[in-house]
């Protein structure tokens, strides 16, 4: 089994480095897992946020995860069962894409227990990506561009949420359309 090894660079920001055995020895200013936050600097102080959050609301699962060793950014998905009028849609289908939420819909994809995942991700222009900010900007410092933002768990829960309020309005109209029609 391997870990993912990281190294606190120069400007004080967390990098992958590479995947090592379980009987490496860490050196000075490296360490193993998730990305941590104490040194994230700009980054709205996420503090103590997890990197998993699982939830249901309204009756559907909700997943917040960060999908990216080396980006860091955490993304929402919304699981579907069979009966779902999007179920087995797209992400590029008119009826996915005409969902809002952060950045739009960007995963469309089957589960291993035969449901539908849809999801959205923070690592839009308007997001800070925590491990990308010196790949791109070359510093840490998010105060020259005043209109990013880090996408916190909290609001891609937020998001989450009124994603399922539309979807369960889709299906509302489904079901009541279908009702009227056999009267």
């Amino acid at each position: 089994m391997s870990k993912a090894l990281w190294k606190i660079n120069e400007v004080g920001r967390p990098s992958f480095v590479n995947y090592v055995s379980d009987d490496y020895q860490l050196q000075e200013n490296e360490f193993y897992g998730t990305f941590p936050k104490d040194k994230w600097k700009n980054v709205n102080n996420p503090g103590d946020e997890p990197d998993y959050l699982k939830f249901k609301y309204k009756n559907y699962l909700c997943e917040i995860k960060r999908p990216s060793l080396s980006l860091l950014h955490l993304c929402g998905y919304v699981t579907l069962e069979r009966d779902n009028k999007l179920y087995g849609k797209e992400w590029f289908e008119k009826e996915i894409q005409n969902l809002e939420v952060h950045g739009g819909i960007t995963f469309a994809e089957p589960t291993k227990e035969g449901k539908w995942q849809i999801g959205f991700d923070c690592a839009h222009y308007d997001d800070v990506v925590p491990g990308s900010d010196v790949a791109l900007f070359g510093s840490s410092d998010y105060s020259i561009c005043k209109d990013i933002t880090y996408k916190d768990m909290w609001f891609v829960k937020s998001e989450l949420m009124q994603l399922v309020d539309q979807i369960d309005g889709l299906n509302t109209k489904k079901d009541r359309y279908s009702n009227d029609s056999n009267n």
